[in-house]
């Protein structure tokens, strides 16, 4: 069984009969000579205007010259048809699975993969095949007994992505105890480093894009507070797959300094919650390791606004923290204030009177935020390491915290005695902890997030770094946290979030040399594609050979 690359078989029928119809017309309306036998020479003149030494049309002559320049066009049609010999299905459960991953990214490879899936699907009977897209979710493209014809039209729209491969991944899960064949149209590097799952499952190859030479990308990206101390600067950490590449290499905003090992950092850089885009100067065949963003958190300090009546000890703490600014109230992000001072529409911190409240803090959330553990809003607000006992003494009642009543705003309430100057709690480091968590809550600023890599899941590391975790990312969580399934921008429980491909696996899989021998597993794998040679080699002897009959003059 034959099936051909560039073109269906529809197409190539048709356009095996277009030449066929095409030569047979040049032939009909070639200018034939004719032989006039004249009595005597004088009178050629009379002849050649009664019958014309050249006609247009005639009788059809010289079948076998037809015959042969037919089977030159055919020839070279089928040649640039590219057929591929399709080797009969062997019996049992067959599973197509297309890898649409970023090393299919580049030279066509993905549309030729997509093409040969299609033809080698439509061998299988129904009932015996499925046919997989390798995306995050394993997409079912195409379920046993359902018409084949419906796959081109799911495959339409596809296009390959900017994530790792997860063929090893999905290879791992199948049941060894079935038998399976499993074809693979994807990377040539992706089949070869793929582990057997062994027992009755067979891998084979169907399409497969050939490696690049010399890749060369970005393998790691990520951002951390600034060395320098700096509250309102980062630096981001760049690795490169080639270690003897140098600082030079790189197109990226900043003084670019060099680890070794391929490993640079740009230091200070603002962290305003900007996106940061780091480049190759020079590119190569694989360009989806040659460039990678990431999203710098916002560092910037919060503004906030002391009102009249708020204790010296709070102000302090404000004071001495470089993450905040203390500004007027038509400028604050943040307020503090008295529980009778007039209230703004901004997240606060109020002051309350123990004799007009019985909890110790009372904290108010938007709708929707409130359903948080205990022991996630201690921390949050920094009152895990309060001395609990301790407060209660000085103030001669025990400690309490509830939820408000939801609000528009955000706002934290705790009694004004605690932060008197002869209290243990304002001598205590729980204060400063206190009141720079709950301003930085309050503000809700945006999480840290080291690095967002494609394939794997999103860190929030705000907790090391003095910031509320995200209660949203906490609600978009499945499991560990949040899956980034491909590089580029995202959001994540409306949080912006710039992705990376930065896998150093796939750079290296980009180039990687062919195995000496593709691990195909037997009673399986694709026939020798001997017939575009065979082809070309055949039109090529007839053409030797029509050549030589129109030196003799054998042919017209």
């Amino acid at each position: 069984m034959v099936s051909f690359a560039a073109w269906s078989v529809p197409v190539v029928v048709v356009g095996a009969l277009a030449i066929a119809a095409l030569l047979y017309a040049l032939q009909r309306l070639r200018v034939h000579r004719r032989r006039v036998a004249l009595a005597a020479a004088p009178l050629w003149l009379q002849a050649a205007r009664a019958a014309p030494p050249r006609v247009l049309g005639g009788p059809f002559r010289r079948p076998l010259a037809f015959l042969l320049a037919l089977a030159i066009a055919l020839a070279l049609w089928l040649a640039a048809s590219r057929p591929e010999p399709v080797g009969a299905p062997a019996a049992g459960v067959h599973l197509f699975y297309l890898d649409p991953s970023a090393l299919m990214t580049g030279g066509g490879s993905f549309a030729q993969a997509r093409a040969a899936l299609t033809r080698e699907a439509a061998a299988v009977p129904a009932r015996a095949r499925t046919v997989y897209l390798g995306d995050a979710d394993g997409t079912l493209l195409l379920a046993p007994g359902e018409d084949g014809a419906l796959l081109p039209a799911r495959l339409g729209d596809v296009r390959p992505g900017l994530y790792p491969s997860t063929f090893a991944r999905w290879l791992a899960t199948r049941d060894r105890g079935a038998p399976v064949t499993v074809h693979y149209f994807g990377h040539r590097a992706v089949f070869d480093a793929a582990v057997r799952p062994g027992g009755d499952v067979r891998v084979v190859p169907g399409f497969l894009a050939d490696p690049v030479a010399n890749n060369r990308g970005i393998v790691e990206l990520g951002v951390s507070p600034a060395a320098s101390g700096a509250w309102d600067r980062a630096d981001v950490l760049v690795t490169l797959s080639d270690a003897a590449l140098g600082a030079d290499a790189l197109r990226m905003p900043g003084r670019v300094d060099a680890l070794g090992g391929g490993r640079f950092v740009v230091r200070d850089v603002p962290a305003t919650g900007q996106t940061l885009t780091v480049a190759l100067r020079q590119g190569d065949g694989f360009a989806a390791d040659d460039r990678a963003s990431i999203l710098i958190p916002d560092r910037r300090p919060v503004r906030v606004a002391i009102g009249a009546g708020v204790p010296a000890t709070i102000a302090r703490a404000v004071r001495i923290d470089p993450a905040f600014r203390i500004v007027a109230l038509g400028a604050a992000q943040v307020v503090i204030r008295t529980a009778d001072a007039s209230a703004p529409a901004l997240p606060s911190l109020v002051l309350t009177d123990p004799a007009r409240e019985a909890a110790t803090f009372v904290v108010t959330t938007p709708p929707g935020e409130g359903d948080v553990a205990l022991a996630d809003r201690l921390d949050a607000l920094g009152l895990r390491g309060i001395d609990a006992a301790g407060v209660a003494d000085d103030l001669g009642r025990p400690v309490a915290l509830r939820e408000g009543v939801p609000a528009a705003a955000r706002s934290v309430a705790a009694w004004r005695t605690l932060f008197a100057e002869q209290t243990g709690f304002a001598r205590s480091p729980a204060l400063p902890l206190f009141v720079s968590q709950t301003l930085r809550w309050l503000a809700a600023p945006t999480p840290w997030v080291p690095y967002a890599k494609a394939g794997a899941r999103l860190p929030d590391q705000s907790a090391l770094y003095g910031l509320a975790g995200d209660p949203a990312l906490r609600s978009q969580s499945l499991g560990d946290g949040v899956y980034l399934s491909s590089a580029g921008p995202a959001k994540v429980a409306g949080r912006d979030v710039q992705v990376a491909l930065a896998d150093r696996e796939t750079s290296r899989l980009a180039s990687a040399r062919p195995a000496a021998a593709s691990p195909v597993d037997g009673a399986g794998g694709s026939v020798p594609d001997l017939l575009f040679p065979v082809l070309l080699l055949f039109a090529a002897v007839l053409l030797a050979c029509e050549w030589r009959l129109f030196q003799r003059g054998w042919m017209p």
